[in-house]
Parts: structure tokens; C-alpha cells; sequence
């Protein structure tokens, strides 16, 4: 047969499950503690050392030490993770457990869709009922996950809780408070964002808190100035008229701070400054620096240590 590949519908339909299984998870903060997303999917979190990060486990049957009926096991390393069930247990808003742990076991429960998309409510076109049709659905769920985890780990009512009563763009204090209560990384909270511009029902990319905003991932260089990932980056802005930055990333990978913004003040740029006012070009695509544009450039505070990766937001005004 031929090799199978999800319709953008279907993907829609695994992403849609995703979101509301999030929600149903949520407690009423907002916060997906992994211990209730595994329920949802019905499965049990098992430590144990593996010579990889984490691996998704089929039970044929329930054991004395899996009694609940679960049907899968996600496994993580032990020596990666050292957490215990009563870590877990624990688990509440603002004392998450470890980012990456929460994102590896949200990327192994996305598999499950692989094995049995009916039993979580996704219908597909195609019966995956072979072990080649099955690896086939795998391989392209594998390819996608990076954006279906977001969706399990950031649910929307948590994003629209943080919207809730802003009266201008978040401010990167708002991002930075958020990213801890959540226990998602910077790529998570970026990605998730961006799947809005895919994906908005509700309509958050209308809301002040997320207009005229973008987001994303910078890291500290040798010396004091900041290297600019390209990848991933939220833009939002009216009238598609970003900040010339925004569109100078577009074709590139990285470009350090200081290319990208004339305030010689600001930290990433060898200054003091953690926030900064500049006036910038700003435009289209086919016209980056059509008009001017005054943007904040916040950046979150972290020790300049080479390679350690922080938050900065671009809050603009025309």
C-alpha cells in the first residue's frame, strides 16, 4: 500500500483531541499535572533506566502494579529523570515538575494516536491495521509532535485566564510567570502561541494581550552579546506590519543581537538595559522597512552564561 500520510483534517482532529483532553485535565489554575494527562490516555508513568529519554509501552493485560486498567506505559530514564511517584503526586501549579520530563512524556502519550486514534475519538480515512500501515501512521504522528505536545501542556482555558483583563500586549514578566506556573519551556510557550495562528476558535490573537507582540528565543554568546534564534519565533502584529527583525530572521537561522537592533543600551546587545524603547523599521515581507515603529525590547533575566537560553518580547505600537 502506499505510504500513508495524515490529511491536514486529520491532523486537525488529533490536534483538536489533544487540546481538549488538556482541558479536561486542567485543574482550575489552568495547570495539566501529568498525573491526570496520563489518566486521560490512560496510562502509567514508569522510572526505570533506558538507554534513551523515554518510550511508549503497550500492556497486554494489567499487572499487580499496574491494577487500573491502563493500557500504556510511558517509560522515562532514571538517571535523566531522577523523580519519584510522590514527585508526581505533587505536582501543582508553580511547582511543575521538570520542563523537558513534562514535554517527553506529553511527546510519548501523542503516539498512542499512532496505535488506536478510535479508542481517543479521532476517525481516520485509512484502517492502520498492519504493523507497516501502523509504523507509516507512527513515523508521521513522529514528525508531528512537536505540534501536539504544546497542545497538551498549555490548554486554553490557562491562556485565556492570562489574557483575561490585559488592556496591552504581555509583557515578558507575564510570559516568564506563566512559563513556570504552566511547567512548559520557552519552545513549548512559543510554539503554542504559534499554533494559534493555525488554530484561534477563540479568537486570543484578537485579544490585546497578544496583538502587536512577538516572541521569542535568544542565548548568550561569548562576551556580552546575544545570539537570535530564528526558530521558533510568534509575530503578531496589525496589518501584517511587523518589526524589520521579524522578517530579517525569516531566511536565516540566528543572528546576533545587535544586527537586528540599534540600542547599543540594551543587555542583549552589551548594555545594562533588560528593557528598552527603540524606534525600528517596520513593514511587510516585500517591504520590511516601509515605515517607522516603536517597539519595547524586553529581554527575561537570566545569568549571562554562553549558550543559556532566555526569553525576550518585542511589544509594538504604530
Amino acid at each position: 500500500m502506499a505510504a500513508a500520510v495524515l490529511t491536514p483534517s486529520e491532523f486537525a482532529q488529533i490536534a483538536d483531541t489533544c487540546a481538549a483532553i488538556a482541558n479536561d485535565a486542567a485543574d482550575d489554575t489552568g495547570f495539566v499535572p501529568v498525573r491526570d494527562l496520563l489518566s486521560r490516555f490512560r496510562a502509567r508513568l514508569l522510572i526505570r533506566p533506558l538507554l534513551v529519554e523515554g518510550m511508549l509501552a503497550s500492556l497486554s493485560q494489567p499487572s499487580e502494579t499496574l491494577p487500573n486498567g491502563e493500557q500504556w506505559a510511558v517509560l522515562v530514564d532514571e538517571e535523566k529523570y531522577r523523580v519519584t511517584e510522590a514527585d508526581v503526586a505533587a505536582e501543582i501549579c508553580g511547582r511543575a515538575l521538570p520542563t523537558r520530563l513534562r514535554n517527553t512524556i506529553a511527546h510519548e502519550l501523542t503516539h498512542t494516536f499512532a496505535f488506536q486514534p478510535s479508542a481517543l475519538g479521532v476517525k481516520l480515512r485509512t484502517k492502520f491495521d498492519t504493523d507497516k500501515a501502523r509504523s507509516t501512521l507512527l513515523q508521521e504522528i513522529e514528525r508531528q509532535t512537536e505540534r501536539l505536545s504544546p497542545l497538551l501542556l498549555w490548554p486554553k482555558r490557562a491562556i485565556a485566564a492570562l489574557l483575561l483583563g490585559k488592556d496591552k500586549a504581555l509583557a515578558i514578566s507575564d510570559l516568564t510567570r506563566v512559563r513556570k506556573d504552566m511547567g512548559i519551556s520557552r519552545d513549548v510557550l512559543i510554539t503554542r502561541l504559534k499554533l494559534l495562528q493555525e488554530n484561534d476558535p477563540d479568537r486570543f490573537l484578537f485579544s490585546h494581550g497578544l496583538r502587536n507582540l512577538a516572541v521569542g528565543i535568544a542565548e548568550w554568546g561569548q562576551g556580552s552579546l546575544a545570539l537570535i534564534r530564528a526558530r521558533p519565533l510568534f509575530s503578531n502584529f496589525d496589518r501584517n506590519t511587523a518589526p524589520a527583525f521579524v522578517h530579517s530572521l525569516s531566511n536565516k537561522n540566528h543572528l546576533w543581537a545587535n544586527d537586528l537592533f540599534d540600542a547599543p543600551d540594551l543587555v542583549m546587545c552589551g548594555g545594562r538595559h533588560t528593557s528598552l524603547e527603540v524606534m525600528t523599521g517596520a513593514g511587510t515581507a516585500a517591504s520590511p522597512n516601509a515605515q517607522k515603529m516603536r517597539i519595547e525590547v524586553a529581554v527575561e533575566d537570566r545569568e549571562r552564561r554562553p549558550g543559556r537560553p532566555f526569553l525576550f518580547a518585542v511589544r509594538g505600537q504604530l
